[in-house]
């Protein structure tokens, strides 16, 4: 009848619905398992980020103190190299003075007398203090290239210190914000998916009344049909009957 197929396509419309609905949780859940895993690994990176930003603060604060100590070791080695030859050289000097003095005293008197045995010696000692003054004096001066190389190789590991550190924070930044359109999109699907569930067992329990009457109209129907026969039939005698009942009350013969 024209109501059973009304019946049975609204049906077919409900179970489209409903498909449609487990469709929609079964990929809302799958983007959430999705979100989840991606927000869990940014997590992860960020706290990584920090540990390394950690250990590259402790590695700074270790190389500052080798280098203050290393800075202040070779400033007091390049003092005491200067010190000890300004010492020399005063002590080499006066001893030039001396020996000049003497020699023009004796170049003065009547007599000429032969330098002292000692003049040779310390004409060899002077030298040999010259060569030891000419090498402190390189020996300040390496020490000096030293302790400016290690202010320029602090300045360089300080500035990229500064630059890593700087990149981490805005690396941070960007996951962070990152996590945060995750966790927004995640309670968005959440929520739909909620929706969906709840709309789906919704679905579900119009489905199981429309079934009930869809199979109640097939049961009336399949009886009508049954006792379609049976009831013609006795409608057909019934008529007759009548028919036999008018001719008697007419005065016709059943004859």
């Amino acid at each position: 009848t024209e109501e059973l197929e009304v019946s049975e396509d609204e049906t077919k419309a409900m179970l489209r619905k409903k498909k449609e609905l487990e469709t929609a949780i079964s990929e809302g859940e799958g983007a959430i398992a999705s979100l989840k895993e991606e927000i869990s690994s940014l997590t992860a990176s960020i706290k990584e980020t920090d540990k390394k930003v950690e250990e590259a603060t402790e590695l700074r604060k270790q190389e500052h103190q080798e280098y203050k100590e290393e800075r202040a070791a070779n400033t007091a080695a390049k003092k005491i190299i200067l010190m000890a030859k300004s010492r020399m050289d005063e002590f080499y000097k006066k001893k030039s003075s001396l020996m000049q003095a003497s020699s023009h005293r004796a170049l003065d008197s009547d007599d000429l007398a032969p330098p002292p045995e000692t003049f040779d010696a310390y004409t060899t000692k002077g030298a040999e203090a010259s060569k030891v003054t000419t090498m402190m004096e390189f020996m300040a001066e390496d020490l000096e290239k030293e302790i400016v190389d290690g202010e320029q190789e602090e300045k360089d590991s300080q500035a990229s210190y500064e630059k890593f550190v700087a990149d981490s924070a805005e690396k941070r930044s960007t996951t962070t914000e990152e996590i945060k359109a995750k966790e927004r999109a995640k309670a968005q699907a959440e929520e739909t998916v909620l929706k969906s569930k709840s709309m789906s067992k919704a679905e579900s329990r119009k489905l199981m009344t429309q079934s009930e009457y869809v199979h109640n109209l097939h049961s009336e129907c399949d009886w009508l049909l049954k006792n379609f026969n049976v009831r013609r039939r006795a409608r057909d005698d019934e008529i007759d009957s009548l028919k036999r009942a008018k001719a008697v009350l007419s005065g016709a013969s059943l004859d």
